[in-house]
């Protein structure tokens, strides 16, 4: 008998860094803020979509397209411009920004997942691996790598 298995993916910890951001010369090394998004730590996913989709409901400045986000060492990352109450900014907030004339932040997600395998053995779901996500992982399911 041949043992089914899947893969479902766990979060291990979910962080926001917010820096100052200039148009003209990008990201500052000083961080002004930061936060853990809370209730996504431990939870787990049947698809890395599913965990994009979560990600996006608990912390909606963050896209819900899997093709925005980014692998790198075992974490996968996305990044949204935000005003200073860090939410996404106007068109004319931007425009404002591009000219210097307001500022606005860089918020980068950064949220570590491992991949659990499972097996199905004599009908009963067996957990058989935990491991960090690797970078063949982030390639087969589309994420760029950093």
């Amino acid at each position: 008998m041949v043992a089914e298995s899947e893969l479902r993916y766990v979060i291990t910890y979910a962080f926001v860094d917010v820096y100052e951001d200039s148009y003209e010369h990008g990201w500052s090394v000083d961080q002004v803020n930061g936060w853990e998004v809370y209730g996504l730590k431990g939870k787990e996913y049947y698809s890395i979509e599913d965990l994009v989709e979560d990600i996006h409901r608990k912390a909606d400045i963050f896209s819900d397209d899997l093709g925005d986000y980014g692998y790198i060492d075992g974490r996968i990352f996305t990044d949204e411009i935000v005003d200073v109450d860090n939410c996404t900014p106007s068109e004319e907030d931007k425009m404002l920004w591009r000219n210097g004339e307001l500022d606005l932040y860089a918020a980068r997600l950064d949220v570590g997942v491992h991949v659990v395998e499972y097996e199905y053995i004599n009908g009963s779901l067996d957990r058989r691996d935990e491991r960090e996500l690797s970078e063949d992982d982030a390639d087969a399911l589309g994420l760029y790598t950093a």
